[in-house]
């Protein structure tokens, strides 16, 4: 069978030829076998050969081939090699080769234990570990995909990139904090000493997984000095501490000036928005009423879009008529804690609004399909694959924010956002209700565990956890104030708006 035709190229490697390979192999086709090769000017025995989906680095001399590496997978491959890194180790394998072609080939010897992981491995080993179910403090908590996308993001610098073949016996302080010194930027500009902090924190925090959990496949046996501990942050530069102590006052000035009262006329603004766009320009109900829900329950955007519908009650049995619950999993919470929220009825409507819109909107499209998620994306096909039930993304919450900012709707309002609605929402909740209370509704941590007063149907049919009673009370008092600001602010109540859309087919006429 002939091999089908690929190709040779002869000139010096640069970092878009590595991209044009890579994006090559992503889109190449099943049996696509052909080779091709482009040869290095520089260095003439480097060679980037792609074949099918495969790229790889070669080194070709004195009759022998030998693959030292891969440009791409740097978060999956061990074997990932910058273009420097390329160059660099295809001149020792030259130089290897060429000492060895007189040479008797050795006889086989098995390969001696490893005696350490190297920083490759303990950064990927890491990384698989949280992103799976940990078990901590006699329960398993769930994985946070934003956290694993920090530690991701701290171990991708390509300064830490020379530490990768490194083993972790060979490592010390001096090393580490050489590598954290000469992370750049990502974006030219921009502070560095925030990405600096982040690749100490994980760094350190995976040299003491390492050590605690597989002391001897690491290497990090008991008795070794543990120089990880001791790895520090510098301080960031003169400008940079100006920078961040400017940011710091606009975010108090920012909080202490978004009141209840401005975000009632940001709701009318959001509403006389959506109003006025349809088709192609419609404001998606997942969107619309997502942006109403996070004001009301100051959710975070995540928490918002994953509220499931099996976990939505219109009536709660233990609550007063017309009071519903919203419940959410541990894994789909910030403090991996089962959290419970009683819902106004006005905001249980937010919900049933959503979804009401969302029915009849893909209705219209696709056909009469269902959707687990209260605030269901109307797109049919999500980023992961198979995933044809989405939900709408966090991100277009804000996306949405700033559409209705740079549309000029927000001109007249103190600057908003969704994470300053939390704050507004705190700083009302502690004034009108209690301390206690806006922390229990914003499922933050309490430091104590007394549930005093609590009713005895609370007791049997609530998680003692859950303090139901007072959620209910400050959820009451904040939907009341809200309703009112925007009810001030212009505004009229929301209700479902997508309509059935007509039929295209032709009735036929009744004969006489």
């Amino acid at each position: 069978m002939d091999r089908p035709k690929g190709g040779q190229r002869r000139g010096r490697i640069g970092p878009d030829d590595v991209k044009e390979a890579a994006a090559a192999a992503k889109t190449a086709v099943p049996g696509d076998d052909a080779i091709h090769d482009l040869n290095d000017t520089e260095l003439p025995y480097l060679t980037l050969r792609r074949r099918g989906k495969k790229v790889s680095w070669l080194v070709r001399a004195f009759k022998k081939t030998k693959v030292i590496g891969t440009p791409v997978g740097i978060h999956v491959d061990p074997s990932y090699l910058t273009l420097a890194a390329a160059r660099q180790k295809a001149q020792r394998v030259y130089v290897e080769l060429g000492e060895a072609k007189t040479e008797e080939p050795p006889t086989p010897a098995l390969p001696p234990p490893p005696l350490s992981w190297s920083v490759s491995q303990l950064c990927l080993g890491y990384t698989a570990y949280m992103s799976g179910g940990r078990w901590l403090n006699e329960r398993t908590r769930p994985a946070s995909p934003s956290t694993v996308n920090d530690i991701r993001q701290a171990f991708s610098h390509e300064a830490v990139q020379v530490l990768g073949p490194m083993l972790l016996i060979d490592l010390d302080r001096e090393t580490v904090e050489r590598v954290r010194d000469a992370i750049e930027p990502k974006i030219a500009g921009a502070g560095v000493h925030r990405a600096k902090r982040k690749f100490i924190v994980w760094f350190k925090a995976a040299m003491v997984w390492a050590a605690k959990k597989h002391p001897f496949q690491s290497g990090l046996k008991d008795g070794r000095d543990r120089w990880w501990e001791r790895l520090t942050v510098a301080d960031p530069s003169a400008d940079e501490q100006k920078a961040i102590k400017a940011r710091r006052k606009l975010r108090l000035l920012r909080k202490s000036e978004l009141t209840v009262a401005e975000i009632g006329k940001v709701l009318a603004a959001h509403e006389q928005y959506c109003a006025g766009r349809t088709g192609r320009d419609m404001v998606g109900p997942g969107v619309r009423f997502g942006v109403w829900w996070t004001n009301f329950t100051a959710n975070r955007r995540y928490t918002t879009v994953k509220l499931e519908r099996n976990n939505f009650k219109e009536q709660d049995p233990h609550n007063a008529p017309g009071w519903g619950r919203a419940m959410w999993e541990e894994d789909q919470m910030k403090a991996k804690e089962v959290f419970w929220l009683p819902l106004p009825p006005v905001v249980r409507d937010i919900a049933t609004f959503a979804m009401t819109d969302w029915k009849q909107l893909v209705k219209n499209e696709h056909g009469d399909l269902d959707s687990k998620w209260v605030f269901a994306s109307t797109r049919r096909t999500g980023r992961d694959p198979g995933n044809e039930d989405v939900s709408t993304y966090p991100s277009a919450l804000n996306e949405h924010i700033g559409k209705l900012r740079a549309a000029g709707v927000l001109q007249d309002v103190k600057y908003y956002s969704l994470h300053l609605a939390r704050a507004a929402m705190t700083a009302f909740l502690e004034k009108a209700v209690s301390p206690r209370a806006a922390s229990v509704t914003l499922a933050h941590a309490l430091d104590d565990k007394e549930q005093s007063g609590m009713s005895d149907v609370t007791r049997e049919f609530y998680s003692v956890d859950q303090l139901m009673e007072e959620k209910t009370v400050a959820m009451k008092a904040w939907s009341d104030a809200l309703i009112e600001a925007f009810l001030n602010a212009g505004g009229t109540m929301p209700a479902p708006s997508v309509q059935r859309r007509a039929t295209k087919l032709k009735t036929k006429k009744t004969p006489e």
